[in-house]
């Protein structure tokens, strides 16, 4: 489905649900959206739960000039949960983890992802009728539980789920709502995030060289992921969200043996964290000395049952990149506080 044909159809999907909407103010529910990292940290002694199904499929790659090149297709699920605790008035604290159910024609494989722990630190609360935003700094760091080497060369990389890096993140999230008209609610929300790996040791066939074996150290190239989104309430429990994301990937360098061979571009989709929200997104094996962009849109309708449980539901893809893997994505998440 060609971008023009999918924002028509989310528009036509968006009509039924003005007819809910009534012209009254009200506080704002919102759960999403659904990729960009939240401005605001959980209060001080609340517990924040969170679980996400993604369904990924991809079945292409960019190449260094923008066109997209076939690979052998593969579909991926992913279930994750996150656990968001609030420590203090300043600072609150996030574990993540999450399973790769991977599979193509002809194998399947399932392994533990790349686990995190991410750090939130209130800099600025929004007030409301005021300028001032929410405004709030995080520290990630992403320890290398999932499989990255020692791959089977007849899977087509289908058994990888990690990255065998250490990674840093540092992020700055954003966010404002607006009363528009006292009829609806629109919040605003912009992450820039930066992701420093540290080496890896490779002594087999592995997510960075291709089907073949590598013996030596990879240094994995730093990313910045630039994130927009907003989100638009129809009432008090339905909104619409958009998310916008564009991330940037450095080269990534190799140093050591390697056996070189031509090998097709294969689509890594279950690296470290889900699709580009981290590092690294979806690389295509053997990007060795090659920088990688990727351009994504994660539309989304949510529901709000209170202002502490709600679900939102996404049709996340990519419609640009270089040296990168393409993916379709539906996803879903239930979150609740308490």
């Amino acid at each position: 489905m060609s971008l023009k044909k999918l924002i028509l159809s989310f528009g036509l999907l968006l009509i039924p649900f003005f007819s809910f909407a009534v012209c009254e103010k009200y506080e704002s529910w919102f759960c999403g959206p659904f990729v960009a990292d939240s401005a605001s940290n959980a209060d001080k002694g609340m517990t924040a739960p969170s679980f996400y199904l993604y369904y990924v499929m991809s079945n292409a790659v960019y190449d260094n000039n923008w066109n997209k090149v076939d690979v052998p297709n593969t579909k991926t699920i992913i279930p994750e949960l996150s656990l968001q605790f609030g420590m203090t008035t300043w600072l609150d604290i996030t574990f993540d983890g999450s399973i790769n159910s991977a599979k193509n024609k002809d194998s399947k494989a399932t392994h533990w992802r790349d686990v995190s722990v991410k750090l939130g630190f209130q800099l600025l609360k929004e007030k409301t009728d005021t300028s001032i935003p929410s405004l709030r700094f995080v520290i990630k760091e992403i320890f290398p539980t999932g499989k990255y080497q020692n791959l089977n060369p007849e899977k087509n990389f289908i058994d990888s789920s990690g990255t065998g890096s250490y990674i840093t993140m540092l992020g700055l999230n954003a966010s404002k709502v607006l009363n528009l008209f006292n009829c609806h609610l629109l919040k605003l929300v912009g992450n820039i995030q930066y992701y420093i790996p540290s080496n890896v040791h490779v002594d087999s066939i592995n997510i960075y060289n291709g089907l073949f074996p590598a013996y030596g150290i990879v240094y994995p190239g730093k990313s910045l992921t630039a994130i927009f989104a907003f989100d638009f309430s129809f009432t008090q429990r339905f909104a619409f969200s958009m998310d916008i994301l564009y991330t940037y990937i450095s080269k990534t360098r190799f140093s050591g043996n390697r056996i070189i061979a031509e090998s097709p571009l294969v689509p890594i989709t279950g690296q470290g964290e889900p699709l580009a929200t981290a590092y690294p997104p979806t690389l295509a094996s053997g990007q060795i000395n090659s920088r990688s962009i990727l351009f994504t849109l994660s539309p989304a309708i949510e529901y709000d049952f209170s202002d502490s449980l709600g679900i939102i539901a996404t049709y996340w893809f990519s419609f640009a990149g270089k040296n990168i893997s393409t993916f379709k994505n539906f996803a879903a998440s239930i979150s609740y506080s308490f």
